[in-house]
């Protein structure tokens, strides 16, 4: 299957066109709800840090969506970016006191969490983060 690509501008607001995004694809495949979610909030987080840790990039966020081997796959790319891979950043230790806690970094622990597979890739200047979901036995 094709991935669907589209191209969001830099901003906190522009989440809500993210959201709808997703909505139109996974409804459109008829996705099950409790997938969606992680989904929305797996790139949630990933779009938030992209415009969070780059503001002033130049480029706008893409992202990619398609459905392969009953799995939900989503691409984001961000260009002209310092490397940070999020897949060796420290797991985040929830029985630690929050006062021993490192700040940030709660929301890559979710990503990696909800998500079945997170893959990293940077290369001249741009970061691609691939998330996988398992749909299950059935996507309803």
């Amino acid at each position: 299957m094709k991935m669907l690509k589209k191209k969001f501008k830099r901003s906190i607001e522009e989440l809500k066109s993210v959201f709808r995004f997703i909505d139109d694809f996974t409804q459109k495949h008829e996705i099950r709800k409790s997938v969606v979610q992680d989904v929305s909030l797996a790139v949630e987080e990933i779009f938030t840090n992209m415009v969070k840790y780059n503001p002033d990039g130049p480029s706008e966020v893409e992202m990619g969506l398609t459905i392969e081997n009953n799995a939900i796959r989503i691409e984001m790319t961000d260009r002209e970016v310092d490397p940070f891979d999020i897949t060796k950043a420290e797991v985040y230790d929830l029985n630690r006191s929050v006062e021993d806690r490192p700040i940030g970094r709660l929301g890559i622990y979710f990503v990696k969490n909800v998500m079945d597979q997170l893959k990293y890739d940077h290369q001249n200047e741009q970061t691609v983060i691939t998330m996988i979901k398992n749909l299950g036995e059935t996507n309803v």
